[in-house]
């Protein structure tokens, strides 16, 4: 998670970390 313009949990379900 670098702070993208997406909810956390669009951010776990994309696999970002």
């Amino acid at each position: 998670m670098i702070g993208l313009p997406v909810p956390t949990s669009t951010l776990t379900n994309q696999g970002a970390s």
